[in-house]
């Protein structure tokens, strides 16, 4: 009995779809708050060191991928390697949010309403990012102020797009 399980585990292993296996590691890179250095290269805050290393187990179990985890010092590299992850992140989410928020215009222009619970959760989008910039910028010990900003202005956008949808 036993072994029939062992052996229908190992047929299944790495029969998941790469797709699904890719947005479940995503996801779990927002919930831990991790900047992608490069392609598979993860920096991890101290603090979700233990979680996601439950994270890594997963991803060995569920897949063929070889998962290394390893503590670095900050070197230069992996300093800028995060910081354009962070950089990346942000300005993806910038331009994203930013034409949803022209559309919601657009719409509320027409007589159409956007719901608000969609503009409610782009507004705390932003906010987890900033989030994270904070983080962040602890953790590199950089001033991250220009990514503070569009965060700042991106809610802006999304708190007038919801004002503008109340009111009419």
């Amino acid at each position: 009995d036993e072994q029939r399980v062992r052996d229908a585990y190992q047929a299944g292993l790495g029969l998941l779809d790469t797709a699904d296996m890719s947005m479940w590691l995503t996801g779990a890179v927002k919930e831990h708050k991790v900047v992608t250095v490069r392609d598979g290269v993860y920096l991890v805050p101290p603090q979700e060191a233990g979680s996601w290393l439950k994270v890594e187990k997963a991803v060995s179990m569920a897949s063929q991928c070889n998962v290394i985890c390893q503590p670095a010092a900050p070197t230069r590299t992996l300093v800028a390697g995060a910081l354009d992850g962070i950089r990346a992140e942000s300005a993806k989410l910038t331009e994203d949010i930013s034409e949803e928020v022209r559309l919601w215009t657009d719409a509320i222009v027409d007589g159409q309403l956007p719901r608000k619970k969609t503009m409610e959760s782009r507004l705390k989008q932003a906010n987890d990012m900033e989030e994270k910039i904070n983080l962040y910028e602890g953790l590199l010990g950089l001033q991250l102020t220009e990514m503070k900003k569009c965060m700042e202005l991106l809610r802006q956008k999304v708190g007038r797009a919801i004002m503008i949808a109340e009111v009419r």
